[in-house]
């Protein structure tokens, strides 16, 4: 344990100091080592799967690893949760780990004691646990050896002479020890380790009398020997025989008594089950009897006698009282009329009262009342007017505001140019498709029309032209900067013509939309071009945002453009031939740029690396929709060619179209 202890610690951290752990070969590894190397690999963050196996083979070389070191991880926490105490879950972690099959280890409670296949006839122990015997047992029969090297095996190990007891009585032993390891091990885990690892005690009943009656043999094989000596020879036979059935008999009774016991105990548990049963029933039968008592005494108070002298006195208390009520009713209603009466006087005068304060009052404030009226008129008309004046000054200077239209602004050197409000005026006119030509006369009828103002100044065709360059390259730079700024996972997406000029698109979709990346022209079409073409846009890209953002310089240029490649993550085309070879040449062109876009590439390990690397080739759906009904078209042009028997021509029908089937041209008629 020591020694394992050792080399655990010098394992701990770069695992360099294994091989001076190891310098003593074959070190047998415990259950402990294993995990506490497993929790040194995660602690390091390695592979355990691949580390394990091989630091294990350097400690010991015949150490049985199963295939997937998880399922010995398991076995072990298995092992340690069927464990019951702390002494239990400290010894299976004790537990020696199995050697391989090819070696000549036995089983775990050999290996503790030094005994091995190789040594069984010349190795002497002394004291051995049951576990070893039942080992040994186990070895004999998966081994086909007989009983009678099984008891030379126990000779030698135990260190007695060659016929301390005989074959039979190893064999009864055996039996009698591997019924007792059976019966401990349905009592739990703990039970069964406890008796295996319990001293083990060899037979020594009847091997005096089996060696006197293999002597008698012997001796019976010479023919002059005498009639008394023959019947002393089957007399100890016959003992040997009776004394093997007395034990015979004796296991079958400790049997019977076994089973006898067990019925008696489930006999007891019920026999205490009822007991309790009734013990809660005659509990419930008294509380019973009381609450029945108690109800008893309840209805004697309620007898037939004391109920009708009740009720007597009841009615003749309810007389009286009605007979109060009577006269009290009479006279509250007597004083009810001579209340209401008072009150109905008392009402008039007030009113009388009411009426002379008004006059009263209205005689004195007579003239404070007008005056205090025209004083509230004259302020409330001021009120509004000052209120007038002042929203008159607003719509002044508003339309103010508006006849002076801000078409130019000064510059720091005191030249004029069109104000920022016209150029972005114009470039929303362009991107709505108003032609350079046409957009100062629509600027010109829209402001005509909604303030009645007429603009004589207005750009010329060339600024509306300067617009149109100037709104692309603000579109390029938009574009460039969404690109460097998020540095997510982007989409680059093209596709182009196949019939007349080959023209390509390039649009870029990032996690929140879609945008136009270019449209060019191109004299073929074919992988290397459409390379040429990605990489001219993102050099365009990349110059006009430096030139807007930095000094034009040829490092920061390339790695500018190296960080929006990087970002390219996904391609999307149709299905042509020419797609899938220019994605390779892409994803290659992409492979040399990325040193220059991270500054860690060289520290990053291959599989990141490889994940960076990686583009993903998505193929648009909808092409499939467009070459379906381009084939469909053909084939029902076909067909009607075949229905008509001859060619039809514009003169007989007129609605058909060359190449056109007349399927297609129903619904327009």
């Amino acid at each position: 344990m020591n020694s394992i202890s050792v080399a655990a610690a010098q394992i701990n951290g770069v695992f360099k100091s294994l091989e001076d752990a190891c310098k003593r070969e074959n070190i047998d590894i415990n259950y402990a080592f294993v995990i506490q190397l497993r929790d040194i690999l995660r602690y390091e963050q390695q592979n355990i799967q691949e580390k394990l196996p091989g630091l294990l083979k350097k400690v010991n070389s015949r150490v049985k690893i199963p295939s997937k070191i998880s399922d010995l991880i398991r076995k072990i926490e298995n092992k340690f949760d069927k464990a019951n105490t702390e002494e239990l879950k400290e010894k299976v972690l004790r537990e020696v780990l199995l050697l391989s099959e090819d070696s000549t280890v036995i089983g775990i409670h050999c290996s503790k004691f030094r005994i091995f296949s190789n040594n069984l006839y010349n190795f002497v122990c002394g004291q051995v646990t049951n576990g070893v015997v039942y080992e040994l047992e186990k070895f004999r029969s998966s081994n086909n050896y007989t009983f009678t090297e099984l008891t030379k095996w126990v000779h030698n190990i135990v260190g007695l002479k060659s016929e301390t007891f005989s074959e039979n009585a190893m064999r009864y032993s055996v039996k009698s020890l591997l019924k007792n390891r059976l019966d401990m091990s349905r009592k739990g885990y703990s039970f069964s380790e406890q008796f295996l690892n319990e001293t083990y005690t060899y037979p020594k009943m009847g091997t005096n009398k089996a060696s006197s009656t293999d002597n008698l043999a012997e001796g019976c094989e010479n023919p002059k020997c005498s009639k008394q000596k023959l019947k002393t020879i089957k007399c100890c036979q016959q003992i040997q025989n009776l004394n093997y059935q007395l034990q015979h008999e004796k296991e079958e009774v400790e049997e019977e008594l076994t089973k006898e016991y067990k019925e008696n105990q489930q006999l007891s548990d019920q026999l205490n089950k009822i007991i309790k049963d009734k013990t809660i029933s005659d509990k419930e039968l008294s509380d019973l009897k009381q609450k029945c008592e108690t109800v008893i005494n309840k209805l004697q108070k309620y007898n037939t006698r004391n109920i009708n002298q009740k009720i007597q006195r009841r009615d003749t208390k309810l007389e009286t009282i009605n007979k109060t009520l009577t006269n009290e009713k009479e006279k509250s209603s007597f004083m009810e009329e001579s209340v209401t009466q008072r009150e109905k006087e008392i009402l008039v005068l007030k009113e009388d009262k009411r009426n002379l304060q008004k006059k009263i009052s209205y005689l004195k404030s007579k003239p404070e009342l007008f005056e205090n009226k025209q004083n509230e008129n004259i302020s409330k008309l001021r009120y509004e007017n000052k209120e007038l004046q002042e929203s008159n000054a607003i719509l002044q200077e508003i339309i103010e505001e508006c006849t002076k239209l801000p078409i130019f602004k000064t510059r720091k050197d005191g030249s004029q140019e069109f104000c920022d409000e016209m150029k972005k005026t114009y470039m929303e006119l362009i991107s709505l498709g108003v032609s350079c030509n046409m957009c100062s006369n629509v600027i010109k009828s829209v402001i005509k029309n909604m303030t009645g103002q007429e603009l004589n100044d207005m750009p010329e065709v060339t600024f509306a032209k300067r617009m149109a360059l100037q709104a692309n390259l603000m579109a390029k730079f938009q574009l460039a900067d969404t690109i460097l700024s998020k540095d997510s996972a982007n989409t680059l997406q093209f596709d182009g013509t196949k019939v007349g000029e080959h023209f390509f698109t390039f649009d870029i979709t990032t996690s929140e939309k879609t945008y136009s990346a270019s449209l060019m022209d191109l004299a073929t079409e074919n992988s290397a071009t459409q390379l040429n073409a990605t990489k001219a846009l993102f050099n365009e890209l990349g110059e006009i945002y430096v030139s807007l953002t930095n000094e034009k310089n040829p490092e920061i240029l390339s790695k500018v453009i190296s960080k929006m490649v990087k970002t390219i993550h996904k391609t999307m085309s149709d299905r042509g031939p020419t797609n899938k070879p220019s994605v390779k040449l892409f994803e290659e062109w992409r492979k040399s740029l990325l040193p220059k876009a991270l500054e860690n590439w060289e520290t990053l390990n291959e599989e990141c690396q490889q994940s960076i690397i990686d583009i993903h080739d998505f193929y648009c759906g909808l092409h499939l929709l467009t070459n379906f009904a381009d084939y469909s078209n053909k084939s029902l042009k076909k067909f009607e060619e075949i229905s008509t028997a001859e060619k039809i021509g514009m003169k007989l029908y007129p609605n058909l179209v060359t190449g056109v089937q007349g399927v297609s041209l129903l619904p327009k008629d």
